[in-house]
């Protein structure tokens, strides 16, 4: 199962579980307060039975006035003994209080809170299993969503090579036949944006990461500035990275995530506006002047989007990328003025 359908699977044994369990514990509630209450009409039942017959030592027995607000065959509860009022047969003027200490009282509830307390656990491990059946049988249709989206998506991926290498092969031709010119140079950096987002979707595929190698992140920054230029020249650019910094890591999905990165500060940029990547100790900030987020800190989940354009899927797959490389992710965002990224490098860079 994929992290998502565990997180999904996960939310709903803890609803279903919950669920389940509060009206189990109501019902128990309500099973103990019934079960106190016959407790306490058999006590007030021997009670009755001992003030014919006082020859037990359970209960105590003392007189007291008779009162005519007092109430008969009734149990009281106080916090040193639990009693009841019985009349006198041969005297009108007093009343027999039997009453029963708290600690013998609270022995017997203690019995029955334990019966109680047994049978719950019994119960509450049936309720995990209940739970966890009724929380797999309601993924399942998330999942077979899930796996035809995959399955569409593979079978996409799989019929635009042809297209895309046939487009590539012409270009060369052209540019052979023709000689260079910034158009072709355009339709590269096209054929490559499409190639990057295709790796994006083998990202949300869940494809394994390549090899590990050392490389040089000035070098990096300055190719995918330059293709960033081509493809929005009226975007400012500018790398802020004075001294060599080193990365060992997969070198192809750190690539995507600054390209990630990169595409959306320049996709949602004003025109005339900047981009630019700079290098603080261990953290790598991609800024931008653009439009901002509302809600930055929705920014990172599937499908989340501010617009019309895209599919809300390139930063949910640069958290990914992120946390799968080791490297610590953040965002700042202020509506109208811009958006900060900051990259925690320091489990990837070289030192």
């Amino acid at each position: 199962m994929n992290r998502y359908e565990i997180e999904s699977g996960l939310k709903s044994f803890a609803l279903f579980f919950v669920l389940i369990t509060s009206i189990y514990v109501l019902f128990l509630y309500q099973s103990f307060s019934a079960r106190q209450r016959e407790l306490d009409t058999q006590i007030l039942q021997q009670m009755r039975i001992f003030s014919f017959d006082p020859t037990t030592r359970e209960f105590d027995l003392t007189f007291v006035p008779h009162d005519a607000n007092t109430t008969l065959l009734t149990l009281h509860h106080e916090p040193e003994s639990v009693y009841g009022y019985f009349t006198v047969p041969t005297e009108d003027n007093f009343l027999m209080r039997v009453s029963l200490p708290i600690e013998r009282y609270r022995a017997r509830l203690g019995t029955i809170r334990t019966a109680v307390r047994n049978g719950a656990v019994w119960y509450l491990i049936l309720i995990a299993f209940l739970s966890f059946g009724l929380a797999y049988y309601s993924l399942q249709p998330i999942r077979r969503a899930m796996r035809l989206n995959k399955e569409f998506i593979r079978d996409i991926l799989h019929d635009v090579n042809t297209p895309i290498a046939s487009i590539a092969v012409n270009l060369k031709l052209l540019q052979k036949k023709f000689g260079e010119h910034r158009a072709f140079d355009r339709i590269w950096n096209n054929i490559e944006t499409i190639g990057v987002m295709r790796e994006n979707l083998h990202a949300y595929l869940g494809r394994k990461q390549g090899e590990v190698s050392l490389f040089d992140l000035q070098e990096v920054l300055a190719q995918r500035l330059e293709y960033f230029r081509v493809l929005y020249p009226s975007i400012h650019f500018e790398s802020q990275l004075a001294d060599t910094v080193v990365c060992h890591t997969h070198r192809n999905s750190f690539v995507r995530i600054i390209d990630n990165l990169l595409s959306n500060a320049a996709k949602y940029n004003k025109a005339g506006g900047s981009v630019t990547v700079a290098m603080e100790g261990d953290t790598l900030r991609v800024e931008d002047t653009g439009r901002g987020i509302r809600h930055p800190e929705r920014a990172f989940e599937r499908h989340y989007k501010e617009g019309e354009r895209g599919m809300g899927l390139g930063l949910h797959i640069v958290q990914r990328l992120c946390r799968e490389l080791g490297i610590g992710i953040s965002i700042e965002s202020e509506v109208d003025t811009g958006t900060v990224v900051k990259l925690i490098c320091a489990r990837v860079r070289e030192k």
